[in-house]
C-alpha cells in the first residue's frame, strides 16, 4: 500500500506531530493502464474521541483494480520492485480522507490526530510513500501492514491516498482493513486515547473488531 497526502483548510493551519510519518505534500493521481471495470465503493465512519468525545469523520473510497506498478513503484526507478513486473502486477487506489470538524477551544485545546493500521490480510502488499520497496520486500514478500498517521488538525481535513499492491489477479476479492483507530502517542499525556467508531454509512466494521472499518476491493 503506498501513500501520499495533502490538507484541505476549513479554516485553521495544520500543525505537524512531533514525530509523524504522515508526508505534508500531495502527489499527482496515477495515470490508469487500464480503464476502470467498476464503481469506486466508498465507506463512511462517525468517529468519537474516547477521552474529551471530540468528533471526527473518517472516510474511504476504493477505486478500481488497475493493471501495472502502482505509480510509486514505478518512481522508485525499479522494474522489478518487490518481485512485481509492470505486466504481472495490479493495484487499487484508495482514498482516506480524515476530518476534525471542530476548532481548538478551551475544553479541547489540543488538535486531533489519527494513527491507524492497515493491512489486506489476503497476501497483497502495504506500502507507504516514504518505504523503500527494495527494504520493506527484503523478506522475499510483499509487507503485509502499514501504519498512517494523519497531521494535527482542527476545523480542516486532510486526504491520503493509497494504494493496495498485489500480483495479477490477487486484489479481486481481497478486502482492506483499518484498524487500531488511535492519536499518536507524542500527544496523549501518557494515557490510551482512541478513536470509537460510532457509525457507519455506506460500509462494514470488521468482524469482531467494532472499532475498524472493512473495504472491500473490487
Amino acid at each position: 500500500m503506498l501513500l501520499s497526502s495533502g490538507c484541505g483548510l476549513f479554516s485553521a493551519q495544520a500543525e505537524t506531530p512531533a514525530t509523524s510519518s504522515a508526508p505534508t505534500s500531495a502527489t499527482a493521481s496515477p495515470t490508469p493502464s487500464a480503464a476502470p471495470t467498476t464503481a469506486p465503493v466508498g465507506t463512511t465512519a462517525a468517529l468519537v474521541d474516547s477521552v474529551d468525545g471530540r468528533p471526527a469523520r473518517l472516510s474511504v473510497t476504493a477505486g478500481s483494480v488497475v493493471q501495472g506498478l502502482a505509480p510509486v513503484l514505478t518512481a522508485a526507478g525499479s522494474g522489478g520492485a518487490c518481485g512485481l513486473t509492470d505486466d504481472g502486477a495490479e493495484y487499487a487506489q484508495v482514498t482516506v480522507v480524515f476530518t476534525v470538524p471542530d476548532e481548538v477551544s478551551k475544553d479541547k485545546p489540543v488538535a486531533a490526530n489519527l494513527r491507524m493500521d492497515l493491512s489486506v490480510p489476503d497476501g497483497d502488499g502495504v506500502f507507504l510513500e516514504t518505504d523503500d520497496p527494495s527494504t520493506e520486500c527484503a523478506g522475499g514478500g510483499l509487507p503485509a501492514r502499514a501504519t498512517l498517521q494523519t497531521l494535527y488538525l482542527a476545523a480542516e481535513h486532510q486526504t491520503i491516498t493509497v494504494y493496495a499492491v498485489a500480483r495479477a489477479g490477487g486484489l479481486p476479492g481481497a478486502t482492506l482493513r483499518l484498524q487500531n483507530l488511535r492519536f499518536h502517542p507524542d500527544s496523549t499525556g501518557g494515557r490510551e486515547r482512541t478513536w470509537t467508531v460510532d457509525q457507519v454509512t455506506g460500509g462494514t466494521t470488521c468482524a469482531g473488531d467494532p472499532n475498524s472499518l472493512c473495504v472491500p476491493l473490487a
